[in-house]
């Protein structure tokens, strides 16, 4: 990184956030081993422009809307369907690959929606995506995974399958089977609403420090400093805020 205004001064930011050339928030340090820099990129709201999937998918459309349950049933449906046409391993394999997919596309659009909340907790647009997706469409996946991993463990084909590729698979879908129960997929909503809130509420508190406000984030960095009253004043004051909560 260059054109740190720190640089440009001859003084070393020490480890302080100050700007590039572009006028992006940046972070200089100096290292025994040399200089060392960060730019931050603004995060924007979901979907975050649409990230691309990490490979073309074959069995989930590129074009479902994940906050429409209406569009993520059907995919389930036909995997339901499909699994007594499997004849072969191979087939129990392709029909494991699509599943893969679809909870990989599922997950990776919860995940967006946890970071974009996280990152924005004063945005409403933002809360009302991650709330949206955790109240509609996890309390319908929950059950319908909890089917398919059924399936296969009572497939026929099952045992044909590579032990040594599939054991851990097998092992960790055997236990989701046994300890699935329906009535916890309302509390473990609950408890991913209690989450959220925990999340706005941490990142709305802030405290002024050295003449300036910052959040506790932003505090997190000096629990790093050598001066150790300084740290142990941070410490308290940790202890303070957490009983405040």
């Amino acid at each position: 990184m260059t054109g740190c205004e720190s640089r440009k001064s001859g003084r070393s930011c020490s480890g302080r956030i100050c700007r590039n050339e572009t006028g992006e928030k940046a972070w200089l340090k100096k290292f025994p081993f040399g200089e060392v820099g960060l730019s931050f990129l603004p995060m924007n709201l979901p979907p975050f422009d649409k990230l691309p999937a990490y490979q073309p998918r074959a069995f989930v459309p590129a074009d479902v809307d994940w906050g429409d349950w209406s569009q993520i049933a059907p995919l389930y449906d036909r995997l339901e369907a499909r699994a007594a046409q499997c004849k072969t391993a191979a087939d129990l394999e392709q029909w494991l690959v699509d599943w893969g997919e679809l909870s990989a596309a599922l997950d990776q659009d919860g995940s967006l929606r946890h970071i974009a909340m996280t990152c924005h907790t004063d945005d409403e647009a933002t809360e009302k995506a991650y709330l949206h997706f955790v109240e509609r469409i996890q309390p319908e996946t929950k059950p319908r995974e909890f089917k398919l991993a059924q399936i296969f463990i009572a497939h026929p084909l099952r045992r044909k399958l590579p032990k040594e590729r599939y054991e851990i698979f097998d092992r960790n879908t055997a236990l989701q089977v046994e300890l699935f129960r329906p009535e916890n997929v309302a509390l473990e909503t609950e408890e991913a609403k209690l989450g959220q809130q925990y999340q706005k509420l941490s990142g709305s508190l802030t405290v002024q420090f050295r003449g300036e406000e910052k959040t506790l984030i932003q505090m997190a960095r000096y629990l790093e400093e050598p001066d150790r009253g300084l740290r142990l004043v941070l410490r308290v004051s940790q202890c303070v805020v957490s009983r405040l909560r």
